[in-house]
Order: structure tokens, then C-alpha cells, then sequence
């Protein structure tokens, strides 16, 4: 190819030196438009960098190869300008831009069954269940405490459910033109993701999968057993917590589970949960859904126990915070309503230090 050009070059120099000329005139047009291009490209890298700002990874993908591509427009210019002289960056970009994506590539993706676990069969280092179902198992299983039945939905099966209806290349489409610092393009990217995903076929295996686990249960057809269906994603409550970011629904029936589950999944995409995520710094492969499925109990009271908390703005680290309502805790959590209030002292018998009482709270 080089060979080529050069022969072009000097047989335009020798017949025809006006067309070498307006080929050089031309060249270093596009050069000069590609040079100011790629200087605004950078310029937003450089604001990226300094303000703090956060992207979604496929947006970044594409704001990389957005500019390699200038960048390789340019070398091609001077080529043209002077051939054989300037053949040697070509070999540079071309390093440069694989390892750049290779850093920038999207994580390897398992969606290998199996795609449902029961409790029994959670392990607390299997990286395809989030924490919260994964905890529950160790409650169940290891400590023997009262958890009722359940089984979870594996991370795996999330990129199964992806691979299935084709969805990747699409929601990398979306996901690269989103800005999450605006309001209306966070709304739009959104609505198009969790319509995508709700519209989606829930693949037979994972149908099947979900119907087998439950009908395992003793007489969970006999009494048409009702369960919560709630997200336990990847990276979820751990260093991220993406606390109250997806959707949670109740007093679901067998035949009502599988599209509950894509709903959940959808609340991946909700404006929250893709601020928070990208914030983080989390990419979208990386926050799998896996989502969990429990019997669900009759519930005198609920609460959320903290091991931490602040009291005179300060951490307070040697007592245990208790928040509790009457009834199901989904309202406490969602902050639709105030609970009460204990701060517990942390060792047996956990006796009450403090308490701060709106409602009665029945506790028998």
C-alpha cells in the first residue's frame, strides 16, 4: 500500500503536478478540520476529568472511538501530504487504540445456566447472586434462623434474558447517549430501556426454572403461596448499596413471577438506579440483576436494623439503630412513612438505651 502511494505521488509529480497540488491543498484542509475536531474531543475529556463528571462506560466507548477515528483521519492526511513519511504513526495509533480498547472493553459475560437457586443451593462466594439473597442463604442454611422459603435468580440469567431477545447492542445505543446530568435525557433513555425490557420474551429456561423452584416448595399449589419479588443485583448492598433504586413487588402469585421478574429488572434502568450506577462508576454488565423471590409472611411489624448509626451528627459505632413500623416494611424502606426509633445497646441483651415512638407498635 505504501509502495502504491508512493508511485502515485511521484508519477503526479512528474505528469500532472497541478493534481498533486490540489491533492496536498486538499489533504491539508482535512487535516486541519480533523486537528480542531479531535482538540474539542479532548477538551471534553479534559472537563470529564477535572469536574467530576461520570458517564456510562459505552458513552465513553463511543467518545473513544469517535476520536481514534479522527485521529487516524489525521494521519492519513499527512500521508497523503507526504507519503512514506509519516507511515510509522500509523503503527503507534493502531497500539494505542487497542490497548485503549482493551481498557474500555465491556467485563466477560456468563449466562450459563443454571439460572434459579434455591436457598439451600446459595453459596456465600457465588459471584452471580447479589448479597441480599446471598446473606438470607447464610441466615437459613448455616445459622438455622426462621427465613422463609425462597430461591434467587441469577445474575447469569439477567445476561441470558439479554442475550436472549438481542437486546446488548440496543441498550448500548441508548446507554451512549445518555447524560445522566439532564434531566430530560435521563427520563427518555429510561422510558426506552424499561420499555425494552418489560416488551421482552422471558426465555422457556428461565419460565421453567422459576416454575420447578416453586412448586418445590410443600404445598405451594394446594395453598397458592404468595412471594416478594425484589431485586439482589451485583454490587448491590456492598460498597455501592443502591439503597431504594429498584422496584420491589408484593403478594405476587405463581403465574404472576415471571413478569414481575422482568419489571424488576427493568428498575435497573430507572432514572435513580442509572444515576446512582453511573455515579459509582459501576458499568451496566457489571450490575447484573439477579433478583430475588420469598414466600411472603404475615408481618405484625417490620424494620431495618442498623449497626451503625448517627446520633448528635456523629457515627455512633457502639450501639445498634432500629427502625420499625407496623405491618410491611416496604413503606419504611421507600420512606413513604417515619418509624419509630431504638437505639439498642449492641451486646446481649441488646437492652433499649433510647426510643422515640410515633405509632403503637405490636410486638407479639
Amino acid at each position: 500500500m505504501q509502495l502504491n502511494s508512493l508511485f502515485k505521488h511521484w508519477s503526479y509529480r512528474i505528469i500532472a503536478p497541478g493534481t498533486l497540488l490540489r491533492e496536498k491543498y486538499e489533504a491539508l484542509k482535512e487535516l486541519l478540520s480533523y486537528d480542531i475536531a479531535c482538540h474539542e474531543e479532548m477538551a471534553e475529556f479534559q472537563v470529564l476529568l477535572h469536574h467530576g463528571n461520570r458517564e456510562d462506560f459505552a458513552r465513553i466507548r463511543k467518545r473513544f472511538s469517535s476520536f481514534s477515528r479522527k485521529v487516524a483521519g489525521m494521519i492519513q492526511s499527512l500521508e497523503t501530504m507526504d507519503p512514506g513519511r509519516y507511515s510509522s504513526l500509523k503503527s503507534y495509533h493502531k497500539k494505542f487504540d487497542f490497548y485503549t480498547r482493551f481498557l474500555l472493553a465491556k467485563p466477560a459475560i456468563d449466562f450459563a445456566p443454571p439460572y434459579v437457586f434455591p436457598f439451600e443451593a446459595i453459596e456465600i462466594n457465588d459471584t452471580s447472586i447479589g448479597n441480599k439473597a446471598k446473606h438470607l442463604a447464610v441466615l437459613k442454611r448455616t445459622l438455622n434462623t426462621a427465613v422463609p422459603q425462597g430461591f434467587a435468580i441469577s445474575g447469569s440469567g439477567y445476561h441470558y434474558f439479554i442475550e436472549y431477545n438481542n437486546l446488548r447492542e440496543t441498550i448500548e445505543t441508548h446507554l451512549a447517549e445518555l447524560d445522566i446530568y439532564k434531566g430530560k435525557s435521563l427520563e427518555h433513555i429510561s422510558n426506552k430501556l424499561h420499555e425494552l425490557i418489560v416488551e421482552a420474551e422471558l426465555p422457556p429456561d428461565i419460565e421453567a426454572a422459576i416454575s420447578q423452584t416453586y412448586d418445590s416448595w410443600p404445598n405451594s399449589r394446594e395453598d397458592n403461596i404468595k412471594v416478594a419479588v425484589r431485586s439482589s443485583a451485583i454490587n448491590e448492598d456492598g460498597e455501592s448499596s443502591f439503597a431504594g433504586q429498584y422496584t420491589t413487588f408484593l403478594n405476587v402469585s405463581r403465574n404472576e413471577i415471571g413478569e414481575a421478574y422482568k419489571k424488576v429488572l427493568a428498575s435497573k434502568y430507572s432514572p435513580e438506579a442509572l444515576f446512582y450506577r453511573i455515579s459509582q462508576g459501576l458499568g451496566d454488565e457489571e450490575t447484573a440483576m439477579s433478583v430475588l423471590v420469598q414466600q411472603m409472611v404475615h408481618a405484625v411489624s417490620s424494620g431495618v436494623l442498623y449497626t451503625t448509626g448517627v446520633t448528635n451528627n456523629s457515627f455512633d459505632q457502639n450501639n445498634l439503630h432500629l427502625h420499625i413500623i407496623s405491618g410491611l416494611g416496604e413503606q419504611l424502606v421507600s420512606g413513604a412513612v417515619n418509624p419509630d426509633y431504638y437505639i439498642l445497646e449492641r451486646k446481649p441483651p441488646h437492652s433499649i438505651i433510647s426510643k422515640q415512638t410515633l405509632s403503637p407498635i405490636i410486638t407479639d
